[in-house]
């Protein structure tokens, strides 16, 4: 076994068989200490379930009700013209922007600044808008789950890390579980988190004290003893049955997600921060519950873990037939205008590396992914999966001149974020420059639009002369449609 490399720790559990446990590579590959059983990760946003249990214990107590309007708790947040709910936020329906998101465009990704629950919620109350009435669709929102912190600690009257520790983690013997509150805190057999680079790797740390959303320390071991408790109902009927109750739009409950692997019927949760990446699920009816904690960014993918855990299921190659060439194109999210492509490989539909297989007219497929793709007459197309619904319609490619171009140029401001964007016309391309930073390219995508290398998307906003006089900006979570006003 090396240790040259971060790695993982795996856990399962099955039906009347003992408990597997296995650790590989390193922990921290500056002292060449490797990753055993007892290593502590960060779990990402497998943390989310253990906010909604706090919610849900006061919920159980008579302290706060799922339906009440979280400004009930926290009346900084503006006023929307309409309730938010503390339902809205579990089940990523509210409609609040992203904050990781929005950090990210404001110039501070996550490791880059030190950030509190407080400056959080203050980042957040800034926001003029909402990415839709609350209730209407789903948008996965990080933002959601740091006011949740925030509402069962005002309800309570302890910090999160307190009372999940009295109520949930010392009473279950998950003994090596925490919140990271504070990041400078020594945690004994804590992994460090790494990325890959052309040379190695580096470190790659969530150097914050925000929690909620995120942030919990623990180890494969605990989070086994957390799906046994919640098979065995240890912390009460009302906790279990709600945290697992789908959301009236979507599969997502609270905080974690109904899922369908290898025909097994699944709830589980994935989560990335920085250089760790976790991944949780039980699945009742199999009998079978497991876990995974890693400290790099490129760990083995869930469809890998699905094949060891259940038995590979073989990709389909795709199915040569005039319907695909039909389907394949350039297609246009209806909520803030996202790009998706789909191509023709050897006379098959693809989206991205997956094969996409027909299952009815108009229906197709991956064949490891629980994800539907269908086609309405009009040519319309939704796709289903767990997380998320989403229509896109059809669009023709953009291909604009260097004229073209230079119409687009200028500085753009949002008040939200208190940043500026320069957009430049270079060697026949735009690019996108916030502050001091190295120019982004932009890539030509449908008519106004463009692309980031980040996935994310700028729509121009013309005024009835044809003259620009702003952008929108969405990212590919959390954050739909932040306006900018041009301003040279």
């Amino acid at each position: 076994m090396t240790h040259a490399t971060p790695g993982c720790v795996f856990g399962i559990e099955r039906r009347g068989q003992p408990q597997m446990i296995r650790a590989y590579g390193s922990a921290d590959l500056g002292h060449g200490v490797a990753n055993t059983p007892e290593t502590v990760f960060e779990a990402g946003s497998v943390s989310k379930q253990f906010t909604a249990a706090a919610i849900l214990l006061l919920a159980a107590d008579g302290r706060l009700s799922l339906n009440d309007d979280v400004r009930k708790y926290v009346p900084e947040l503006p006023d929307y013209g309409g309730p938010i709910t503390l339902e809205h936020l579990l089940t990523h329906t509210s409609g609040v922007r992203d904050w990781l998101e929005l950090e990210a465009m404001a110039g501070h990704p996550l490791g880059s600044q030190v950030l509190t629950n407080q400056q959080v919620l203050r980042n957040i109350a800034r926001q003029s808008a909402l990415n839709f009435p609350p209730g209407s669709r789903f948008s996965y929102s990080n933002s959601g789950y740091e006011l949740l912190a925030e509402v069962a600690e005002r309800v309570s009257g302890k910090s999160l890390p307190r009372f999940t520790r009295e109520r949930i983690f010392q009473p279950l013997g998950m003994t090596s579980t925490r919140w990271r509150d504070d990041f400078r805190a020594i945690v004994p057999r804590l992994a460090t988190g790494y990325a890959p680079t052309a040379e190695g790797f580096r470190q790659d740390m969530p150097f914050s004290n925000d929690y909620g959303s995120g942030a919990l320390l623990t180890t494969v071991g605990d989070l086994l003893i957390w799906n046994r408790a919640l098979n065995d109902r240890r912390l009460g009927a009302f906790l279990t049955e709600e945290l697992q109750r789908p959301g009236k739009l979507l599969g997502y409950a609270r905080g974690v997600t109904h899922t369908t692997d290898r025909g097994h019927r699944g709830i589980s949760h994935t989560g990335s921060r920085a250089g760790y990446r976790a991944m949780l699920a039980r699945y009742p009816d199999a009998g079978v519950s497991f876990a995974m904690l890693c400290n790099t960014s490129a760990p083995p993918s869930r469809d890998a873990v699905i094949d060891f855990v259940f038995g590979r299921s073989p990709q389909s190659p795709p199915s040569a037939s005039p319907e695909a060439a039909a389907r394949a194109g350039l297609y246009v999210d209806d909520a803030y205008g996202l790009p998706l492509r789909l191509a023709l490989d050897a006379g098959g539909l693809k989206h991205g590396a997956d094969a996409l297989i027909p299952i009815s007219e108009g229906r197709w497929r991956p064949a490891l992914r629980d994800i539907d793709y269908a086609f309405a007459p009009d040519g319309r197309l939704t796709i289903t999966d767990p997380e998320d619904i989403r229509t896109y319609r059809r669009a023709d490619p953009y291909a604009p001149s260097p004229t073209d171009l230079r119409a687009f140029v200028g500085r753009f401001r949002t008040p939200d974020l208190d940043v500026e964007y320069v957009v430049a016309a270079e060697e026949n391309r735009l690019t996108l420059r916030r502050g001091d930073q190295p120019p982004a390219a932009l890539e030509a995508a449908y008519r106004d639009a463009f692309t980031t290398p980040a996935g994310s998307i700028v729509r121009f906003v013309r005024e009835p002369t044809g003259r620009v006089v702003g952008l929108r900006f969405g990212t590919p979570r959390g954050v739909w449609d932040l306006r900018f006003t041009r301003i040279d």
